[in-house]
């Protein structure tokens, strides 16, 4: 068979074969069934089944007459896989991202025997340890992703960024960052390597505490939920995941939830006086919420994050244009004793001016800390939050600096991206004076903070004794230039919020 436009270079183009895939790109190659069977359990699979006497057209080549298989890959993925069943020399991937293209198909078709070839590779990429660790995240190969982190932090490479992190969560940045940030721990590489993943229960105790407040609601909402027992007014049947039927009126539906039915498929079921049935994902209490937040009826008051993570999930999910308002509006509820909490969900979402706001808030919290909301948003997300807030950090701090000066010199916290340690483990003073006032500006102000910071410099330690920088009055001059500094902080913030954290929309 000659090599031609469309046709796959060799080995992938013998006369002698007996099937051909095609891949995305519309190359077709052609390929020996014995071999795919041997490779892949999927393949095996496939074409075990027996096939009618006659396929239909498009499953079959039309100049050779061979079974024809359309396949998601593009030829050159397919070609690099193909080359490490086959009997032949193993394809040349210079980087991650050609080694997790090829790993992804690997796994996809259950290739067990070529699995741990591509794994044992990717392993080997010492000079790119960010990408490595990204793509173990991704492939949930904890190992790997342990002996990456240990490589990043001795390499000093974990702030950087590289686009295979877009593919991986905030939480699995966070913790390649707080792992990075323990120096402390002594940097070795094998089975003795420090672990640096979070303990899985944690997400097991926030489902149980979830469960657990949902019922506790459900237990006091019986008045409530007799507005949805079986009525003349009903015409559809909404079926909860537990199994609880809630009567409702297709038109209320339709107004609250112009999307709610389509491609949603109904079923008939006697028990509900033949009406419509439609069954849903989510727990009674989940759907009770949202009907009484559609519905006339007065809003349910629950103030647990978590709670309102869900509801807000599932009125995203059926694009509930009111009941996405109320969650907003719920959120945001939330800016001052969980800001950060707040600009994850908002992210995760796309609200730009709800999360733009949380970033504000959150950008004054002194040390960086888990929460649960990072494990739904694409480590993007984190890094465009430590870059504004070090933005906004680079543009006050030295003013800070420049007005307290009679106090204190030297220092570069703003610089610095992730901190894992709060302000008063750090060393140098002036950071730990700096970071200390910003954590009281969202309750106190900018010129607030400041006097009460040196106010507390007024205390002198040691019998009485001055320490050496302290001042020993908070007099007019200082007052003003403090007047003055806010007045400055107050103009560049302003610059700084302009900066938009998402990207435009395409």
């Amino acid at each position: 068979m000659s090599e031609s436009e469309g046709i796959a270079r060799p080995p992938f183009n013998k006369a002698n074969a007996d099937l051909i895939l095609r891949s995305s790109d519309g190359v077709k190659f052609y390929l020996h069934k014995l071999v795919l069977i041997l490779a892949s359990d999927v393949f095996d699979a496939m074409l075990s089944v027996p096939q009618p006497p006659q396929p239909p057209a498009e499953d079959m080549d039309p100049v050779y007459g061979l079974p024809l298989v359309q396949i998601t890959e593009d030829s050159e993925t397919l070609d690099r896989l193909l080359r490490f069943c086959y009997p032949i020399a193993d394809p040349e991937l210079r980087n991650v991202d050609d080694i997790r293209l090829v790993l992804i198909a690997a796994i996809k078709y259950e290739m067990e025997e070529i699995i741990p070839i591509l794994r044992k590779r990717l392993s080997r990429f010492k000079t790119s340890p960010l990408g490595v660790y990204a793509l173990a995240c991704e492939l949930d190969f904890k190992d790997i992703a342990n002996v990456a982190a240990v490589r990043c932090r001795a390499q000093g490479v974990a702030t950087g960024y590289v686009s295979e992190m877009d593919r991986m969560t905030s939480k699995q940045m966070y913790e390649l960052l707080e792992f990075c940030s323990q120096e402390h721990n002594p940097v070795r590489v094998g089975p003795s390597a420090p672990r640096m993943h979070r303990n899985p229960s944690y997400g097991d105790h926030r489902r149980q505490r979830i469960s657990s407040r949902q019922t506790q609601l459900w237990a006091g909402v019986a008045d409530y939920r007799k507005v949805f027992d079986a009525n003349p007014c009903a015409d559809m049947v909404i079926r909860s995941k537990d199994g609880i039927p809630f009567y409702v009126n297709r038109y209320i539906m339709s107004l609250a939830a112009p999307k709610f039915l389509e491609n949603r498929r109904q079923i008939t079921n006697p028990s509900y006086a033949d009406l419509p049935v439609y069954e849903l994902n989510e727990d009674c209490m989940i759907v009770f919420i949202l009907l009484r937040l559609i519905y006339p009826l007065p809003e349910p008051e629950f103030n647990d994050i978590d709670l309102l993570g869900v509801v807000t999930e599932a009125a995203v999910e059926y694009a509930m244009p009111r009941v996405i308002e109320i969650m907003k509006r719920r959120w945001m509820g939330h800016l001052d004793t969980a800001p950060l909490r707040v600009y994850f969900a908002m992210m995760r979402f796309e609200w730009e001016r709800e999360a733009e706001q949380a970033a504000i808030r959150a950008s004054y919290i002194t040390r960086d800390t888990y929460v649960p909301e990072m494990a739904n948003v694409s480590a993007r997300a984190y890094r465009r939050f430590l870059l504004f807030r070090r933005q906004r950090r680079a543009a006050v701090l030295p003013k800070l600096r420049f007005s307290l000066s009679r106090t204190r010199h030297g220092g570069a916290g703003w610089a610095q991206l992730y901190w894992g340690r709060g302000p008063d483990e750090l060393t140098n003073a002036t950071d730990r004076l700096t970071l200390n006032i910003m954590e009281n500006v969202p309750e106190h102000g900018w010129r607030g903070s400041c006097i009460r910071a040196l106010l507390s410099l007024l205390q002198v330690p040691d019998s009485g004794k001055q320490a050496h920088g302290r001042i020993t009055t908070l007099n007019e001059d200082i007052l003003i230039e403090l007047g003055i500094f806010e007045q400055e902080v107050q103009k560049v913030l302003q610059e700084v919020s302009n900066t938009t954290l998402l990207p435009p929309r395409a």
